[in-house]
């Protein structure tokens, strides 16, 4: 049973945790080079939009500070001893944060490089073998979908892989996790990906709001 200090415990972690992923980092480096990212590219506060727009000094800065905001929401409730249930609603709710930031009336990021910094606190192992491949990726494609991909994708499959065949001397280079944490290796993944389709038709939409398909049989208006 939950105390009720555990319970105020709680409550403080993800309090912390929301207020520390709601930094809005690609807003604040995009106004430092004097651009809002929330009007420019995709207008997404991240930082694939503002490597695109700004530049990849700009955007590795924001990289780091997002990834910053996952790790340290998470190491603040370990160290505050929250345990595991702690970690992983720190973890959720920098993502949630960042996504949903109350400093830019709840429009943000899509989560994904926060969502890698609560991988490198709570998986520090497998985030870290994968992570320089996702780097990679980033830096030629400029996009963080596929960096995500890469880090998060084959973590959940790795775990129970390990759990059921742990003997096998290969699979002992994988930490064994408790279920519920390979449980949540799959399901914040899971949460960001349903953002990114959700922000990537909003997109969508106020483009075509915006710049409308022509009727058929219309001929569409050039400005000379």
């Amino acid at each position: 049973m939950v105390s009720p200090i555990d319970k105020l415990l709680l409550a403080l972690v993800g309090l912390c945790a929301y207020l520390l992923g709601s930094v809005p980092s690609a807003y604040l480096v995009g106004r430092v080079y004097g651009v809002d990212i929330r009007r420019i590219g995709d207008r997404n506060v991240g930082a694939a939009n503002t490597l695109r727009q700004v530049g990849v000094l700009a955007g590795t800065i924001v990289a780091v500070a997002d990834i910053a905001k996952g790790v340290v929401s998470v190491l603040l409730a370990q160290a505050l001893g929250a345990g595991d249930a702690g970690a992983m609603l720190a973890g959720l709710l920098a993502v949630v944060g960042h996504n949903w930031p109350v400093f830019l009336r709840f429009r943000g990021g899509r989560g994904a490089a926060t969502g890698i910094g609560v991988f490198l606190a709570l998986f520090p192992g497998v985030t870290a073998a994968l992570f320089p491949l996702g780097i990679l990726l980033f830096v030629i494609t400029h996009r963080g979908t596929p960096a995500s991909i890469i880090v998060f994708g084959p973590q959940p499959a790795l775990y129970l892989l390990r759990a059921v065949a742990g003997p096998l001397p290969l699979l002992q280079v994988i930490p064994e996790q408790p279920a519920h944490l390979v449980l949540y290796s799959a399901a914040l993944p899971l949460f960001i990906l349903l953002v990114h389709i959700g922000r990537s038709r909003e997109l969508r939409r106020e483009r075509e709001r915006l710049d409308p398909p022509p009727r058929p049989g219309a001929v569409r208006r050039t400005v000379p």
